[in-house]
């Protein structure tokens, strides 16, 4: 278990006057653990639990899309959300991923225009929004869960390509992202009177962040300590607080944050879905910028929301698989 965890509201990045001390977060991960094993338990007892855990992925990465466009102002409602999500991660739609070619997105721009009228540009774009984060989580899945490729810079700008293709601009065209799909920005970003850090130390930040990575994983895995939930929110915070693209960073971090815990502890999370959660996740945000990055506040939510999503997980399996 990480010594990563804090505890969201303490103020203790703004207070010079709080102390900094890891939370305890046993409990937590006791209670993950035992619902882990009744999961295990209930799976080897089923003839479907398999193909159950796969549907359940599908449908939790299709509310993490809507959630993580919900926080950025982007896309549509639940439902059409939902709808469009599932085609593609089920391969539904005439858009069965296979890799990122200019086929695969002249489908995507066909499952774009399904029944939109002519003319209604607002429409396109908010379902261009939804489109390219399936598309843009299905490949970074495929690549770093199902293939076991390594999370790499390159693999990154891909994802980020996808999902910004074509909502970029005002009138939401195929090529309107062509300028920084992929692409370090060159120009400085501020939040409030927080900045961050300059174009000519991007790729050495990114260079450093998935060097870092990828030797915490490996060293995690060989000694078998990997604590999914703090790596995912430490790698989530890190990329934010960077900041490399002109858009999509704050969707971007979650798509990492939710392919790091795809692989390592099969959940997706939600973080700060719902009205005061929503705004503690803002509020953690900024308390990291606040000290230049700090994903502890941020872990401890992602460890609640993952044993929310296990439970979910569990009830649904005990409700289709009574004895």
């Amino acid at each position: 278990m990480s010594d990563l965890y804090r505890v969201y509201g303490d103020n203790w990045a703004m207070d010079p006057k709080v102390e900094d001390q890891p939370v305890d977060v046993s409990e937590h991960f006791s209670v993950v653990t035992r619902i882990m094993d009744e999961v295990k338990e209930i799976l080897g007892k089923a003839k479907n639990g398999g193909d159950d855990i796969a549907s359940f992925l599908l449908q939790q990465m299709a509310e993490a899309v809507y959630s993580s466009n919900v926080k950025s102002r982007k896309g549509l409602g639940l439902d059409i959300t939902m709808k469009i999500c599932m085609m593609i991660f089920e391969g539904n739609a005439g858009v069965e991923y296979t890799e990122r070619t200019e086929e695969y997105q002249v489908r995507l721009e066909a499952l774009v225009r399904k029944d939109v009228p002519p003319g209604e540009h607002q429409v396109l774009r908010s379902r261009r929004e939804i489109v390219q984060h399936a598309a843009a989580f299905q490949h970074i899945i495929n690549q770093f869960v199902r293939e076991g490729k390594p999370m790499t810079e390159q693999l990154i700008k891909d994802t980020h390509a996808i999902l910004v293709k074509g909502v970029s601009g005002e009138t939401a065209g195929i090529l309107s992202s062509r300028e920084f799909g992929g692409i370090y920005r060159t120009e400085d970003v501020f939040v409030g009177t927080t900045r961050f850090i300059r174009p000519n130390k991007i790729s050495e930040a990114m260079n450093s962040m998935i060097l870092n990575l990828q030797q915490h994983l490996i060293a995690s895995e060989r000694s078998q300590s990997l604590d999914p939930f703090a790596t995912a929110a430490q790698y989530c915070d890190r990329f934010v607080n960077i900041h490399p693209f002109r858009d999509g960073n704050g969707r971007m971090c979650r798509l990492i944050l939710n392919a790091i815990l795809i692989k390592y502890a099969r959940i997706v999370v939600n973080v700060g879905e719902h009205g005061q959660e929503r705004d503690e996740y803002i509020q953690t945000a900024r308390e990291s910028r606040e000290v230049g990055g700090h994903g502890g506040a941020l872990a401890t939510m992602v460890l609640k929301e993952a044993t929310k999503s296990y439970l979910k997980i569990r009830n649904t399996l005990r409700h289709r698989h009574r004895e």
